[in-house]
């Protein structure tokens, strides 16, 4: 059981344009639902859509523009919880000019341990484009529909 925030986008139209901080942070779970959501961030302070503590981040329809300096999507805390991106249907746009499309921070159990990526993409439909600078950031991808990136490395594996 989870605990944290959530944030549901259902049916609307949402702009955030250069905010001080994160455009969108949310502690947990971010649904895009039959949305356009549009978060452009061309300052060097924080990312994109910031999900913490075993956040999901949910696109199931409409579309969902992000351009960032850095990461267009960040996921985690530096700890142990699990994460996940899940685009069921509609257009994911993610862009970043000196970063990753999505990225995860590593969760070290302790100093001798090897980093752990806890995170999953589940691409069920619609459309996933990134152009980024370093990388998408996505590690795996099941069930892919649509999956397209450019940058300096593109992590997309089935």
């Amino acid at each position: 059981n989870e605990t944290g925030s959530d944030l549901t986008v259902d049916g609307t139209t949402l702009t955030v344009t250069n905010p001080l901080c994160a455009g969108i942070w949310v502690d947990h779970d971010i649904d895009f639902i039959d949305s356009v959501v549009t978060v452009n961030k061309t300052t060097q302070n924080y990312d994109g859509i910031v999900s913490n503590t075993g956040g999901t981040v949910t696109v199931d329809g409409g579309t969902l523009n992000v351009s960032n300096y850095h990461s267009a999507i960040h996921f985690g805390n530096t700890d142990d919880s699990q994460h996940a991106f899940v685009l069921e249907d509609g257009t994911v746009n993610l862009t970043s000019t000196d970063g990753y499309g999505i990225t995860v921070e590593p969760y070290v159990a302790s100093s001798e341990a090897e980093p752990e990526y806890r995170a999953t993409f589940d691409i069920n439909g619609g459309t996933l484009t990134g152009s980024v600078a370093d990388a998408l950031g996505i590690v795996s991808v099941v069930n892919t529909a649509s999956v397209s990136a450019t940058g300096e490395d593109v992590y997309t594996t089935d």
